[in-house]
C-alpha cells in the first residue's frame, strides 16, 4: 500500500515538474519572440526597413527552431498559423507594404500569447 502511494506520488511529481519546465520554456520563447516582433514594429514605424528586413529574417529562422520544440506540446494548427503570420510579416516587409505590416505583427503577437495562455495550468484548460 505504501509502495503504491509512493509510486503514485513520484509519478504525479514528475508530471508536475515536467509541465512546469515546459510552461517556463514556452513563456521564455514566447517573450523572446514577442520582443523581436515589437522591435520590428518599432523599426517599421521609424521607416527603418533595412534593419526590419534583417530582423524579420532572423525572427523567421528562430521561429523555425522553436516551432519544432513547440509542436510536441501545442496544437499543430496554431503553430502553422504563427508560422504563416511570420511569413506574411517577412513578405510584407520585403515588398515594403507598410500598411499591412503592423496589423500582421499584432496578429502574430496575439497568436503567440494564445499558445502561452492555453498551455498554462488553469481550471478552464483542464476541463
Amino acid at each position: 500500500m505504501i509502495r503504491d502511494l509512493s509510486l503514485i506520488a513520484i509519478i504525479i511529481s514528475v508530471v508536475i515538474i515536467g509541465h512546469v519546465y515546459v510552461q517556463n520554456s514556452i513563456r521564455e520563447g514566447s517573450q523572446e519572440t514577442v520582443e523581436k516582433l515589437e522591435s520590428i514594429k518599432s523599426q517599421v514605424q521609424m521607416n527603418d526597413l533595412q534593419n526590419a528586413k534583417k530582423d524579420a529574417e532572423s525572427l523567421y529562422e528562430d521561429w523555425r527552431k522553436k516551432s519544432d520544440n513547440w509542436s510536441v506540446i501545442a496544437d499543430h494548427q496554431e503553430i502553422d498559423n504563427i508560422e504563416k503570420s511570420i511569413l506574411n510579416i517577412k513578405s510584407s516587409i520585403n515588398s515594403e507594404d507598410l500598411d499591412q505590416i503592423i496589423p500582421k505583427i499584432d496578429e502574430s503577437i496575439y497568436l503567440i500569447s494564445l499558445i502561452e495562455d492555453k498551455e498554462r495550468i488553469k481550471i478552464k484548460n483542464i476541463f
